[in-house]
């Protein structure tokens, strides 16, 4: 497998992953982020558990897995994918291998499939069809009718290496990393390559696919932010930077905003990313950054690796305030009615006030 080979690298929470991967760690910590939307707030703990929350009062309406469900042999493990909410069901990415779909009103389960090999990244869903990726490089094309207790494989095409991101659908394709390196773009019905072949960066992909008009956006372990041409799969551009890019980018207004393991955030314009002037501005944060920023009314919200968070003008990067969180953020910052919510390695969830960096903490659970 191809990501062993960069186990011997320093960052520690990648090779706790690659570990844990193989099997060799018994409870590995997930860094699935909150999920916000009319209905419900959903969020994760580090014991593989997702609660519903009351989205006015915060409430617990509902957790799963309950007491009593690992006798049926029900047990996520861990939750890195960020769960998604689609047409009354949830569908959660386990670290046992399984995608779950839960109901949505009640969290019972509707059905799970097992891809036998843990699932890290999340799933994508259109229409009756869900597209999920699996540590074993395989992404799978699965049914998803109404009423189905169980789903059946559509498709499935393996890459060379793990699949660590979430798919993309973008027209009638489904876009996916690899840790093999490679970007790849599939047929929606068929799971066939759509480019000649696929792209290829200079080191392991476990980022997600951000689209940006005619291009895909993925930053790559060969410290680089690469353009991709949808319709080719060829390069467009790519930005360097100094250290391995976990990030997801988040594009706004023109610009591309990402962080790196080398703890700066950049802003990009990618109609001067060929010149020196590429990156309009960089701010220096005191850690690594792993968690995907978020914005909300002009103010650009970063977590670090530490828990440090800054709200920083997006237009000029320069500091609005800093806070503490008090514990490691990996999951990406969600944003919803106008505040900023991280899911820290503590297992809590806290809203940010983008405006002045005031931290709330929202208890959850048992």
């Amino acid at each position: 497998m191809r990501t062993e080979r960069l186990l011997p690298a320093v960052l520690v929470l990648f090779a706790a992953l690659c570990v844990a991967a193989c099997g060799t760690v018994a409870q590995p910590q997930g860094w699935s982020a909150p999920v916000v939307t009319e209905d419900a707030v959903y969020v994760t703990d580090a014991d593989g558990h997702i609660f519903a929350l009351d989205p006015a009062t915060m409430a617990v309406r509902w957790r799963f897995p309950v007491e009593g469900e690992r006798d049926k042999g029900i047990e996520l493990k861990s939750i890195y994918g960020t769960p998604v909410a689609a047409a009354g069901l949830v569908f959660v990415s386990g670290y046992d291998g399984h995608l779950y779909a839960l109901d949505s009103t009640s969290g019972e389960m509707r059905w799970r499939y097992d891809t036998g090999s843990p699932v890290v990244g999340g799933a994508a869903v259109l229409g009756e069809t869900v597209y999920v990726g699996s540590s074993d490089g395989c992404l799978y094309s699965l049914s998803n009718t109404p009423g189905q207790t169980s789903a059946t494989k559509k498709w499935e095409f393996c890459s060379e290496g793990s699949i660590w991101s979430q798919p993309v659908i973008v027209g009638q394709s489904v876009f996916v990393t690899s840790m093999d390196g490679n970007l790849y773009a599939l047929d929606l019905q068929t799971g066939q390559q759509q480019w000649e072949k696929p792209f290829a960066a200079g080191g392991a992909i476990p980022t997600t696919a951000v689209a940006n008009d005619d291009d895909l956006l993925v930053g790559a372990l060969d410290r680089r932010l690469h353009a991709v041409d949808i319709a080719t799969g060829t390069e467009a551009w790519s930005f360097a930077v100094d250290n391995w890019l976990w990030t997801d980018p988040l594009v706004a207004d023109g610009r591309v905003y990402v962080g790196s393991l080398d703890g700066h955030i950049y802003a990009v314009d990618p109609e001067r990313v060929t010149t020196s002037a590429a990156a309009e501005w960089v701010y220096t944060a005191d850690a690594g950054v792993r968690s995907g920023p978020a914005l909300v009314n002009g103010v650009l919200v970063v977590a670090d690796r530490n828990g440090q968070i800054y709200g920083l003008d997006a237009s000029t990067g320069t500091e609005k305030w800093r806070g503490d969180l008090g514990s490691s953020v990996m999951a990406n910052l969600t944003v919803a009615r106008n505040a900023v919510y991280a899911k820290t390695q503590d297992g809590k969830l806290r809203s940010i006030n983008p405006a002045d960096g005031v931290v709330t903490e929202i208890p959850f659970g048992p």
